[in-house]
């Protein structure tokens, strides 16, 4: 049962807080979004972990981002402690916020709304033994649905907005500076303007959500031959995965000109890069939720079922079998891809 109203005023001043990873973070935002519509006045803060802080600057409906490098931390980089009040602590403990709503829900983010004092702190049963700390707590599991939608129904189950949205709309843009990169970027790869772009982002953190390279380019040229205008295809991988995509160019050799790398300087230049595709094809990883974010009609070829991170259509899913990634044929992908809208 939904709490009741919490008396916030009209300008109150709500810390949100979620750590962890990029697709997470990302997944909260309609969330932030709910409260800025909720609360058009209020100063909205954002706690987030370092490694994707970036990916707030610019967002409209976010006034602050407080950052914890968890990782310095835990390396006890002296810079990390050295700025850890500076830089988060009295934030925290000064801002004199009203309300903080904490997506996480573990023992260490409930300890960090606490230090705020505020007067309005939920929480949801998650992974925390600390649920005194909340006020209110919400001694449910989220809803078996995607995470933005269980995000909502948080915000309802604490009293915060009164109905949940049925449907999720692009959520993401990413920054002035970054469309211009992209087009610079996209400019230097001389493709075709009347062909069609699709996304393929062939890497991720883990190798066991690594569909295999030779299936990636396997399943460019299939859509190669089905499509009536021959398409460019954008391979896209992290940092670091440059051999992933390459090794997936170099599968791909009937077609490699049209099998381009295209590298990207930032996440909002990658959230350019998948708005400017048709349709993307994604790993399980985090940039997948970036391109569903930003509105292009992706396809995620996912590790588990887990329905927090399944996107509903017009995006389409592919789940490995016994979660073998290796496991997933050809013809699986094609068959979503192809009811992509």
């Amino acid at each position: 049962m939904a709490q009741s109203p919490p008396e916030l005023g009209p300008n109150p001043r709500i810390l949100v807080i979620r750590l962890s990873a990029l697709g997470d973070t990302l997944l909260t935002l309609p969330a932030v979004a709910l409260l800025r519509d909720r609360f058009p006045g209020a100063h909205i803060g954002f706690l987030t972990d370092a490694r994707h802080a970036e990916l707030l600057d610019g967002v409209e409906t976010i006034d602050q981002v407080l950052i914890l490098d968890r990782l310095a931390l835990k390396r006890a980089r002296r810079a990390a402690i050295a700025g850890l009040w500076r830089d988060l602590l009295r934030p925290l403990v000064g801002g004199k916020w009203d309300a903080v709503i904490d997506f996480q829900s573990y023992t260490e983010t409930a300890a960090l709304g606490a230090m705020t004092r505020a007067g309005v702190r939920v929480g949801r049963r998650y992974k925390t033994t600390a649920s005194w700390l909340y006020r209110p707590w919400i001694d449910a599991p989220h809803p078996e649905t995607y995470m933005p939608f269980a995000h909502a129904d948080t915000l309802v189950e604490a009293g915060l907005i009164a109905d949940p949205p049925s449907t999720l709309d692009l959520y993401f843009t990413p920054s002035v500076q970054a469309r211009t990169a992209w087009a610079t970027t996209l400019a230097g790869l001389r493709l075709s303007p009347a062909a069609p772009r699709i996304a393929l982002f062939v890497g991720a953190a883990r190798e066991d959500r690594r569909w295999p390279a030779e299936r990636f380019a396997e399943l460019a040229m299939a859509l190669d031959r089905q499509a009536a205008t021959p398409p460019n295809f954008l391979v896209l991988a992290g940092p670091s995965e440059s051999a992933v995509a390459e090794a997936v160019i170099a599968a791909g050799a009937p077609i490699s000109d049209r099998l381009v790398r295209a590298p990207t300087a930032s996440l909002h230049e990658l959230a350019a890069a998948f708005s400017d595709c048709s349709m993307a094809i994604c790993n399980d990883t985090g940039p997948l939720h970036l391109s569903i974010a930003v509105g292009t009609p992706t396809c995620g070829i996912y590790r588990r079922p887990l329905a927090h991170f399944l996107a509903p259509p017009p995006h389409r899913s592919v789940v490995a079998p016994e979660l073998r990634v290796d496991q997933i044929p050809l013809e699986d992908v094609l068959s979503s891809v192809a009811e992509l809208t």
